[in-house]
């Protein structure tokens, strides 16, 4: 049995995948993500779920910490900061 490391995992994320961690990094709800995206809550939830499947992460915090730690989103404070610096 071949062990897959969870980098390479996560590089497997679809672009929605990576667009629903994003979301949730930003503190959205999975209600307001399918608002935003115009699709299904349940279709985020899967989205959401999956990702978390493929780091091994047990809860949103985890997902979200593991993506930003492998570089797959940025963090959004650091966004955040770059946003006001640059108005």
């Amino acid at each position: 049995m071949k062990v897959v490391s969870i980098k390479a995992r996560s590089e497997r994320l679809t672009p929605r995948e990576r667009e629903v961690v994003g979301w949730l990094a930003q503190g959205k709800s999975i209600q307001e993500v399918a608002t935003i995206l115009g699709i299904a809550s349940n279709t985020v939830a899967i989205h959401h779920g999956n990702a978390a499947r493929r780091f091994g992460a047990q809860n949103r915090m985890k997902l979200v910490l593991t993506a930003i730690r492998l570089g797959i989103i940025p963090c959004p404070c650091t966004t955040q900061a770059a946003q006001k610096e640059a108005a």
